[in-house]
C-alpha cells in the first residue's frame, strides 16, 4: 500500500507540476497576444501618420494654381537709350521674366513688385540727376 501512496503522491506532483505549466504558458499566451494586440496599434498609429505626412508632402510638391481673378494686365514701356532686357521678378519662389513693352497677364503680387520698382526707379533718378549738380 505504502507503494500505492507513493505512486499516487508521485502523479499527483506531476500533474500539479503539469497544471503548473500550463498556468504558466497560458500567461505567456496572454502576454503574447496582449503584445501583438499593441504591435497592431502602433503599427495603425503608425500607418495614420504616415498618410498624414505623404499628404501634407504631395500637397506642398503640387503646384499652386492662381485663380484668373488674382490676374492683372502689366506692360513695362520701352525707354528710349533705356535698358532693352526682359524683366525677372521672383515671387513666392516663382520666377516670371516680362518683356518690355508686351502686355502681360500676371498675378497681382508681381504687378505690385513691378509697380515698385518703376516708382522706385523715379526715385533713384531724381537722386542722381540732383546731386550730379
Amino acid at each position: 500500500m505504502a507503494n500505492n501512496n507513493n505512486s499516487q503522491a508521485a502523479e499527483k506532483a506531476a500533474l500539479e507540476e503539469m497544471q503548473k505549466k500550463l498556468a504558466e504558458a497560458e500567461a505567456k499566451a496572454k502576454a503574447a497576444e496582449e503584445a501583438a494586440a499593441e504591435a497592431a496599434a502602433r503599427a495603425e498609429e503608425a500607418e495614420k501618420k504616415n498618410a498624414e505626412a505623404e499628404a501634407q508632402l504631395q500637397a506642398l510638391q503640387t503646384p499652386t494654381v492662381e485663380p484668373k481673378a488674382d490676374k492683372v494686365k502689366f506692360r513695362i514701356p520701352v525707354v528710349k537709350n533705356g535698358p532693352k532686357e526682359d524683366v525677372q521678378v521672383f515671387l513666392n519662389g516663382r520666377q516670371f521674366i516680362i518683356q518690355r513693352g508686351v502686355e502681360v497677364e500676371v498675378p497681382r503680387g508681381v504687378a505690385e513688385i513691378l509697380a515698385n520698382r518703376e516708382k522706385m526707379l523715379e526715385v533713384i533718378d531724381a537722386f542722381d540727376k540732383k546731386h550730379a549738380q
